[in-house]
């Protein structure tokens, strides 16, 4: 009797667990001691729904803690109770097999009922470890997500990323207001191999690449995709009205066309650009110089072929006219040193050019706080 009086929770106990300012730091000493003690929780706390249930739910490490709410022998009440507490979950993370239960999403697949799979899911991070966890995870995208970043594991055969790919864009298409899209759909599949590349076309692994659905998605704050995007892509990213970080490959063959009647990145801060071949520079060339009116604060770009001295001239010019730069990088690995140090700027082009000197640096970027240029030699990083 007093063993079972003593492990009963107080009422004063409960009486705590409502003030909206615990539920937080409940959840995440329980997120410290392990991902059991939170389904134990509840569970021993069958009334304490508001408003700390929602927070202590809002932020699962995979969907174990889910499983673990059901007894040895679950019963359809019992399910049908799981499904409830998943409508609570906004953020899900996976980055190992550990972390998932693909049997509870097919069995939530299976039913009629499928849009009950985690209808509230606001973010989800995955990496995709094969074919049967990307049909998992593409389950969970729903027309509310806002934040989405999918990866595939190097170990993914080239068959099924082609699969995987496919299957993305087609189901990523209803979530209409996603604000931040990043994608890694390509593992480690072929990149150490001597052989030459060819990263301009939309293929990886010697597989067709489809491109993701981006004219279905404007509200877009921030996106990055590993591969080459298509013009249509570019033209449609390039009048979103709050997209402030793009991070993508171009291709030769790219072209923009700048809008008459609508800005042109108009919220653009974070550019950072994968330039594959020397023609594709002239494409960032032309870019640069038409985004002159955004508020540029941060570009990147990494070639991976050597430009010319005509070309840097003309890329360094571009460049200085966004004087509201604070980060400049600029690298390039050419075909022949893939293995060395990065290099854009061969010493005899960089010297009457930039100097490499911090008054230099100051009076061409009045603002810059941290510039880095690969040469042949070294890959300076100059504070100022």
């Amino acid at each position: 009797m007093n063993s079972r009086m003593e492990n009963r929770p107080s009422s004063a106990t409960n009486r705590c667990l409502i003030i909206n300012e615990l539920p937080e730091q409940i959840a995440r000493a329980l997120e410290c001691l392990g991902i059991g003690n939170l389904p134990a929780f509840v569970l021993t706390r069958r009334a304490f729904m508001q408003p700390g249930l929602n927070i202590l739910w809002s932020n699962l490490k995979g969907l174990h803690p889910l499983c673990h709410v059901l007894q040895c022998h679950s019963s359809r009440c019992d399910w049908e109770r799981l499904a409830k507490y998943a409508a609570l979950v906004r953020h899900i993370t996976i980055w190992n097999e550990e972390d998932m239960d693909l049997e509870l999403i097919k069995y939530w697949s299976n039913r009629k009922a499928s849009s009950s799979i985690l209808p509230n899911l606001r973010h989800l991070t995955w990496l995709i470890h094969g074919i049967e966890e990307a049909w998992c995870s593409l389950s969970l995208i729903k027309p509310l997500l806002e934040n989405v970043s999918l990866s595939v594991d190097s170990g993914v055969s080239a068959t099924d990323l082609n699969r995987i790919h496919a299957a993305c864009w087609d189901v990523l298409r209803i979530a209409a207001n996603l604000r931040t899209a990043t994608f890694d759909l390509y593992g480690d599949n072929g990149s150490d191999s001597d052989d030459d590349t060819d990263t301009t076309s939309q293929s990886a692994c010697g597989v067709d690449v489809p491109l993701p659905p981006i004219s279905s998605w404007d509200r877009l704050e921030r996106f990055s995709h590993r591969f080459s995007i298509s013009t249509d892509s570019l033209n449609h990213l390039s009048w979103l009205p709050d997209l402030k970080e793009l991070n993508v490959a171009f291709e030769p063959r790219l072209s923009f066309e700048t809008p008459s009647s609508k800005p042109f990145f108009p919220s653009l801060v974070v550019l950072v650009l994968i330039v594959p071949t020397v023609e594709s520079l002239s494409v960032t060339i032309s870019l640069i110089r038409h985004i002159q009116s955004t508020r540029l604060e941060t570009l990147v770009i990494n070639a991976d072929e050597q430009p010319g001295e005509i070309q840097v001239h003309a890329l360094m010019q571009a460049i200085g006219l966004h004087k509201g730069l604070h980060n400049v990088s600029l690298s390039s690995i050419s075909t022949s040193e893939r293995h060395g140090s990065p290099c854009l700027l061969t010493d005899t082009t960089l010297e009457p050019l930039f100097a490499l000197t911090a008054p230099r640096a100051i009076t061409t970027w009045p603002a810059v706080e941290a510039l880095e240029l690969g040469t042949h030699r070294y890959y300076a990083s100059l504070e100022v």
